[in-house]
Formats: structure tokens, C-alpha cells, sequence
């Protein structure tokens, strides 16, 4: 879309989202509709599904980091153009007033 320089409303959405995204904003597109009780469907409180418990045979190390993904990893180039006399703001960290009290 952005090299045509053309598109309709649902494209524009989705490369303002991937800019708000890539800048460490929260976006989404939405588009439809749905009945209430989907929108206010509230998961947060939910317990994972999931089994996290760890291997006792692991090591006590990060169990993230597996020397095999390192070496599979593919070096991310950075392919944007820097435009002159335009920049994106970058989202600033997040500071708890709680914590700093």
C-alpha cells in the first residue's frame, strides 16, 4: 500500500497500527461487530491453561535461552528510510507512581 500510494480504509488502519505498533503503542484494527457479552469479556483473571512447571533435568539457568535458537537467528536489518524533518515519538517506559513513592 504505501509504494502504490493508494488503498481504502482498512488498509490505512493496518500500516497505522504497524507504525503505533513499532513505536511500542498497544493497536488494533477492529472492524465488525459482535454482541456485548464477547466485547466485555474480561479473561484476565483466568488461570493459564497451560502447564509451566519445569523440567527438574533442566539446568538453573534461563530456560528461555537455547544455544540452538541462537545460532538459527536471523540478523534483523533495518530497511526504513529516515524522512527529513519527520519523526515518530517514541513511547516513553512506563513508571509506576506507587513505586517511585
Amino acid at each position: 500500500m504505501l509504494d502504490w500510494q493508494a488503498g481504502d480504509s482498512f488498509d490505512f488502519s493496518i500500516v497505522l497500527c504497524s507504525l503505533l505498533i513499532g513505536v511500542g503503542y498497544d493497536a488494533f484494527v477492529v472492524i465488525g461487530t459482535a454482541p456485548k457479552r464477547i466485547t466485555t469479556k474480561d479473561e484476565s483473571l483466568m488461570e493459564c491453561p497451560f502447564d509451566i512447571e519445569m523440567d527438574s533435568n533442566e539446568s538453573d539457568d534461563d530456560p528461555y535461552i537455547d544455544a540452538d535458537e541462537q545460532l538459527m537467528e536471523i540478523e534483523q536489518v533495518n530497511k526504513l528510510n529516515k524522512v527529513d524533518d519527520f519523526e515518530v515519538q517514541q513511547k516513553p517506559e512506563p513508571v509506576s507512581v506507587f513505586d517511585q513513592k
